[in-house]
């Protein structure tokens, strides 16, 4: 397991206001991991058993969680719905439906 936590800055703008300034960076070995975890998937196992089926950084759960989706609560199902809606396919790790 990796975790790719985001960076605070705190920032001052133009006007003199304080901005914070929230940045993760996701390398593409990551994202490689994520797409070969995906193909995997498509292997058989029983439906009980445990399986990742996407991989979300703080900063997406937390940018979310500002916009009231709290994805630690939510159902797996609308948890892929929307990284689809939002173009975050990379960050699934299954074919199967969920």
């Amino acid at each position: 397991m990796q975790l790719i936590d985001a960076t605070t800055r705190f920032l001052t703008d133009a006007a003199g206001r304080m901005v914070i300034h929230r940045k993760t960076d996701i390398d593409s070995a990551f994202l490689s991991d994520l797409s070969d975890a995906r193909l995997a998937s498509s292997a058989p196992c029983r439906s009980r058993e445990m399986e990742r089926v996407c991989s979300v950084p703080t900063i997406l759960a937390d940018k979310w969680l500002n916009e009231g989706f709290n994805i630690y609560e939510a159902k797996p199902r609308d948890i892929l719905a929307r990284l689809r809606s939002e173009g975050y396919e990379a960050l699934i790790t299954t074919s199967k439906n969920v």
